[in-house]
């Protein structure tokens, strides 16, 4: 029963984010113009763009170091 409240804890409180993470970035890559606010912060839209990737995957990556390293096997 322990193992099952564990497997729940680690899904809800690591993996979810993640997920929810990627279904955000795949809903901004599927818009035509997603840095349209952005580009109104930035002279150039290209900096915006870049800055804005960055931006995206770094969270990504963040997340999932931190799912990755607080899910393993004890």
């Amino acid at each position: 029963m322990k193992s099952v409240m564990k497997i729940r804890e680690l899904f809800w409180g690591y993996w979810l984010p993640v997920l929810l993470w990627c279904g955000n970035i795949f809903s901004l890559s599927s818009t035509d113009q997603p840095v349209r606010m952005v580009q109104t912060y930035y002279r150039f839209s290209m900096k915006a763009d870049i800055f804005g990737h960055f931006l995206e995957y770094a969270i990504l990556g963040v997340l999932m170091a931190r799912a990755f390293f607080n899910s393993k096997a004890s």
